[in-house]
């Protein structure tokens, strides 16, 4: 990890970074959360080592400290060399770090060692916890204070780790603190024998599944010898326990064993299954690993026959997808036609996280249930299909390819502008940006921009070319959350105001789903040709399984779509009704067909809102008009990047 100097200096850089004015002591120490006598010495540190690479500080009397480049590309060169993923870069990094080593540590923390290994006060500190109080309630875990200890988390192990790798992996290298504090396992050797593994089985994952799986196991050796450890696995033992994915896992579980001496409980190694089985891609087509019956190749058939009547969307093509369902549709058959269903497993969650497969698994399900005419498939059962169609879903998606970017400038600070926006720029897009050229705005032609799908403006002149965002020249973070936000609408490409009319966007009434559904049809029927049976259609959907969420909203649909309706309209009440286990407040009314792409970026949306009430309250905040409604439902991506 980085010194205490290092990450003080670091982000000192940054908020010279951010301002072309001075910045006087008090207000950095007060962001930094340290005095202004250890600002000052830091202060000077920085100015020492920036004097080497093209640059100064000046400390003005009275005023405060402000950066000075003289040399633009030298100072690039010490910009690129102290890039570092610390986590005093900024507050969310930091909460983020707190968070990790609260969940990581089975006793308590104590506030001052903990304010210590941050350079921070303890009073910053206990304001952090505050923050990290709020996360940890998302997941059901208390945190919980002592006046003579300090702080300590208590919940569920299966909600400890499950925010641990979704609030914390992709911010904190927790491999890194699992090694220096708590493990003597080498990751570097896990990582191995997962790999090998993997390899023998003819299973390839990505190199961030890798380093997710991992993770994981790193995770359950540390939890189990701090006697953390997973309960109630045998919940989803009758879809795992034969399965390719838990062979796999035993035989990397018997390499540790023999490797570090550490042999992980049944309970343990099934929770690694589930996570390989949402992570693995076949280097050669799995083989069928049951015997297939006539029944369950019907079963396949109808299930993608069904799926491809609701949506358009063609999966027969998948040759693995079809060996994967066929090893599980036989399986879950015979639990099935034995009344044996599995009523809840690990994927309880998959709704949420996965909308789209969720509800294409659903429509598919129903139909082969009404022609038995037996009992709904559990949603349970239907978690384990979603999961299947999510992975084929995944393999289909267009990788977005990253843009071009023009910069604009004032030809005397051209020099300036290069260094400090392409060091921004890489920090924050990399992936998602192409080029990044850079042209004075004296001189600038449409033929030099041409190529370049955003323009950064940072004059005070108007440009006349498409797609300009003016930004300040130092980029701040306003400036860089506007750039993200119109890279995502490039990538994404959501076309919401071609789906979303604004003559659907209407108050509803009613105290309950059908009465709300009849008000929401009738509206409609002004605008668009519905059958005339569309509300039925809607409510066998809702009797099949609730299209509501929890944080109140509700997707209602019809089973199928043979008119080939293409719009979503968009209602709201004015105090929330009950509809199934859950009160509602906005509701999407979605008939979409053929448009796979939009699909896929819209229930993106939906995943989003239906696992975060805060910004299902932002979008009712802008519900106020048709215009307001479509710039919230763009900015549903960066509010959840932003927290």
């Amino acid at each position: 990890m980085t010194s205490m100097k290092e990450n003080i200096q670091r982000h000192m850089l940054n908020i010279l970074l951010d301002t072309k004015t001075p910045v006087n002591s008090k207000t950095m120490a007060q962001t930094l959360g340290i005095s202004e006598k250890t600002t000052l010495k830091y202060l000077n540190f920085l100015k020492q080592d920036v004097a080497d690479y093209g640059a100064t500080i000046d400390i003005k009397q009275g005023q405060g400290s402000i950066l000075i480049i003289q040399d633009a590309s030298l100072f690039a060169r010490y910009l690129n060399s102290s890039k570092d993923n610390d986590y005093l870069n900024d507050p969310k990094q930091r909460n983020i770090y707190i968070l990790s080593r609260l969940l990581l540590e089975s006793d308590y923390l104590n506030v001052y060692d903990l304010s210590d290994e941050l350079a921070i006060s303890p009073s910053l500190l206990r304001s952090c916890l505050k923050t990290v109080s709020g996360i940890l309630a998302q997941y059901d875990i208390d945190l919980i204070h002592s006046h003579l200890y300090g702080y300590k988390v208590k919940g569920d192990e299966n909600d400890v780790r499950r925010c641990l790798m979704k609030e914390c992996r992709t911010q904190v290298d927790i491999h890194q603190l699992l090694n220096q504090e708590h493990l003597n396992v080498d990751v570097k050797v896990i990582e191995s024998i997962v790999s090998k593994t993997l390899k023998d089985y003819d299973i390839a994952i990505t190199n961030d599944g890798m380093r997710s799986l991992t993770l994981h196991i790193m995770l359950c050796i540390y939890r189990c010898e701090t006697d953390n450890v997973i309960k109630d696995a045998e919940t989803i033992e009758p879809y795992l326990r034969s399965s390719t994915e838990y062979f796999v896992i035993n035989a990397i579980n018997r390499k540790i064993k023999a490797t570090f001496g550490i042999d992980l409980p049944v309970n343990e190694l099934m929770y690694l299954t589930m996570h390989l089985a949402g992570k693995q891609r076949k280097m050669r087509h799995e083989r069928i690993m049951v015997k297939v019956s006539n029944d369950a190749l019907v079963f396949y058939n109808k299930l993608l026959r069904n799926i491809y009547k609701y949506s358009h969307i063609d999966l027969f093509d998948d040759d693995e997808l079809r060996t994967s369902l066929l090893n599980h549709i036989v399986p879950f058959l015979t639990r099935y036609e034995n009344n044996n269903q599995i009523e809840k497993s690990e994927l309880m969650d998959i709704r949420n996280q996965y909308p789209m497969a969720y509800d294409l698994a659903s429509s598919g399900l129903y139909h082969l249930t009404i022609d038995k005419g037996q009992a709904a498939v559990s949603e349970a059962e239907t978690g384990y299909f979603a999961l299947h169609i999510a992975l084929a879903l995944e393999k289909r998606k267009l990788n977005a390819a990253p843009i071009n970017v023009a910069v604009i400038g004032i030809e005397e600070e051209i020099n300036n502008l290069y260094s400090l926006m392409t060091y921004k720029l890489n920090e924050n897009f990399e992936g998602a940006i192409n080029t990044i050229s850079f042209f004075p705005v004296e001189t600038v032609t449409q033929e030099q921009v041409q190529n370049c799908r955003l323009i950064l403006n940072t004059t005070s002149m108007i440009l006349p070319f498409n797609h300009v965002a003016k930004i300040s020249p130092y980029l701040s973070m306003a400036d860089i959350d506007a750039i993200r936000q119109c890279i995502r609408l490039f990538q994404t490409n959501d076309h919401f105001d071609d789906v979303f009319i604004p003559v659907l966007f209407d108050h509803l009434e009613g105290h309950d789903p059908q009465s709300l559904l009849e008000d929401f049809v009738a509206k409609l029927s002004d605008h668009v040709a519905l059958p005339h049976d569309f509300v039925d259609e809607l409510m066998k959907r809702e009797v099949f399984m609730s299209t509501s969420y929890d944080t109140q909203i509700a997707v209602p649909h019809p089973l199928e779509n043979p008119n080939h309706l293409n719009f979503i309209a968009v209602g709201r009440t004015d105090e929330p009704i009950k509809w199934g286990e859950n009160h509602v407040r906005l509701i999407f009314l979605t008939c979409i067909y053929g448009n796979h792409e939009f699909s896929v970026n819209f229930f993106k949306k939906i995943a989003i809102l239906s696992q975060n009430r805060k910004i299902v309250s932002k979008v009712l905040d802008h519900y106020n008009d048709f215009d307001g409604f479509i710039k919230a439902m763009h900015s549903i991506e960066t509010w959840a990047d932003n927290g």
